[in-house]
């Protein structure tokens, strides 16, 4: 659960900034759509009063007029997004990019990642340790 994954990060990288994309709602997942909709609703509650959080609507701008999802950013199969969908996407996810990277290219790599990781128990590699960047973030991939 998101919240376990949080407190998990954050008991390890208190500074560590998360992003959170949210679910996309897909014309071939029609009966999940509300299901997704309360999901990423509750996801953003918990987001809104933690500083070291960021949500990343998708959701919203896939939908039409109608409130359905738009037919026009998917591939056949109306579950993956086709280049339309992504151009959208990078649209929405390349600002908060940005702002990582820009905090990124201030800052030292992290003194001791491997006992991070340990304390964690994840098995990210810890990039960049960035508490002077504001609110601080933190980078992690290749989590598992």
């Amino acid at each position: 659960d998101f919240q376990e994954f949080v407190e998990k990060i954050h008991a390890a990288l208190p500074e560590t900034r998360i992003g959170y994309i949210s679910i996309k709602p897909s014309p071939s997942r029609m009966k999940d759509f509300e299901r997704f909709k309360t999901t990423n609703q509750l996801i953003r509650d918990y987001i809104a009063p933690r500083p070291k959080l960021l949500y990343v609507d998708v959701f919203t701008p896939t939908l039409g007029s109608d409130g359905e999802p738009r037919a026009d950013l998917f591939v056949r199969d109306m579950l993956h997004l086709n280049e339309a969908g992504y151009k959208l996407w990078a649209g929405i996810i390349q600002p908060v990019l940005d702002e990582v990277v820009q905090c990124e290219q201030r800052l030292r790599p992290i003194d001791r990642p491997v006992e991070a990781r340990q304390r964690s128990g994840m098995t990210g590699e810890v990039l960049f340790n960035v508490a002077e960047c504001g609110a601080g973030h933190g980078i992690l991939r290749k989590l598992g």
